[in-house]
């Protein structure tokens, strides 16, 4: 479906008008907001779905001793996962794998047909981008075989070489080949990110802590297309933009690879945390 993105785009941008466009996105995201609080479920076990491993006869794997401890990694909570700079760097990466992603589908095909591009090639090469970043996901599948916060370290400097790419592309096949790097990282920083906040602070803070990740990363994510044209209108490029964002995928892929899991807080009443 990421693929049909950039052409939708074309098609709104030539035939009717950037409003339509935005109608129709509204419109298909209500219906899937409906199809989602009508059979999104939020745990497994309320469909009778247990761990792997456990047989369907077996009984909780919870002790009934309501005061039973979490293994250490479970002892994390949202506000103590918070104080830690491991938490910080992780939103540093976060909001460095994103930006990118924002920017290049917002800017992208200006700034390849500012490189002399066509408008139809231009779509093309972003259609990759889409495309490749499936790729790029499966390849952050990697965390859970190798250091995680390697691979995402990995990921983010992959992802800045395609945007030092991009910022010096003359040709269509170097903005391919960029576009790829781009995509790539991107795909693996997403799901990488996922793994790392779970190896960090557990199975009971982890949906809130990647929440509140994606939070502040929200809001950067929101302002950088803004920003990255008001610097183009300022510069007459996009050289600022691209290198400043580069230069942040560097600085996360640096400080990735120098994490070390934190020290957990103490334990943690099992039946509370996950009620």
């Amino acid at each position: 479906v990421g693929v049909l993105v950039t052409w939708f785009d074309r098609v709104m941008v030539q035939e009717y008008s950037w409003r339509t466009g935005w109608q129709i996105i509204a419109v298909l995201s209500l219906a899937l907001a409906v199809l989602a609080a009508a059979t999104v479920r939020n745990r497994p076990s309320d469909l009778g779905q247990k761990p792997d491993g456990m047989r369907p006869e077996a009984t909780d794997h919870r002790s009934a001793d309501a005061t039973v401890t979490a293994a250490s990694s479970d002892a994390w909570t949202l506000s103590s996962a918070l104080r830690t700079p491991q938490f910080a760097v992780l939103c540093l990466c976060t909001v460095a794998f994103a930006i990118p992603w924002s920017v290049t589908t917002a800017h992208g095909r200006l700034h390849l047909e500012d490189l002399g591009l066509s408008t139809d090639v231009a779509a093309q090469i972003l259609s990759v981008m889409i495309l490749v970043s499936i790729a790029g996901r499966i390849t952050g599948a990697a965390g859970d075989f190798l250091v995680p916060e390697k691979v995402l370290g990995f990921a983010l400097l992959v992802e800045a070489a395609g945007m030092f790419g991009l910022l010096l592309a003359t040709t269509a096949t170097m903005a391919y080949v960029s576009t790829i790097l781009v995509a790539l990282g991107f795909g693996a920083a997403y799901i990488s990110t996922a793994v790392v906040v779970a190896k960090f602070f557990g199975r009971i803070a982890f949906a809130q802590t990647l929440g509140a990740q994606y939070l502040i990363s929200g809001i950067f994510n929101a302002l950088s297309p803004a920003i990255a044209g008001w610097l183009f209108d300022s510069t007459g490029s996009y050289n600022i933009a691209f290198s400043t964002i580069g230069m942040m995928c560097v600085l996360g892929g640096i400080l990735t690879f120098r994490l070390r899991v934190p020290q957990p807080p103490g334990p943690v009443n099992v039946e509370t945390a996950t009620e």
